[in-house]
């Protein structure tokens, strides 16, 4: 996990379900890791929802095993 990871793991652990475009959200390209590696995942979409990722549990294991560096 590089540290750009854990800081986002640590901001989605922080600000629980958020949409992709708010604007102090991980990049896109972060969350798009993150979501490769099945430590965020969005959430089921409800009708006229916006689209939310939320930190997985596989994502607190991780955020939970490493320090920051």
């Amino acid at each position: 996990m590089t540290p750009i990871q854990f800081k986002a793991l640590e901001w989605f652990a922080a600000n629980g379900p958020i949409g992709w475009f708010d604007a102090n959200a991980p990049t896109r390209h972060t969350r798009r890791r993150l979501e490769q590696a099945g430590w965020i995942a969005p959430l089921p979409a409800q009708s006229m929802q916006v689209l939310k990722f939320e930190i997985t549990e596989a994502g607190r294991k991780a955020l939970a095993a490493r320090t920051p560096t």
